[in-house]
């Protein structure tokens, strides 16, 4: 966490703390959720919108 806490490439207005994890959230469900069924497109799906989420616009 302290190495996050230091990186110089997250976008700016980045909590790194959040961050870390709103990623373990997501890596925890998927570690759940095909045993409940979802797809692995759903899975998939749901990576791309945390990516598009935390990248940044230009």
């Amino acid at each position: 966490m302290e190495r996050l806490t230091r990186a110089a490439d997250l976008p700016e207005g980045i909590d790194p703390v959040a961050l870390a994890r709103f990623v373990m959230v997501l890596s925890e469900g998927h570690a759940v959720h095909p045993a409940a069924g979802a797809s692995e497109e759903c899975l998939q799906a749901s990576v791309d919108i945390a990516l598009r989420a935390v990248t940044p616009r230009s």
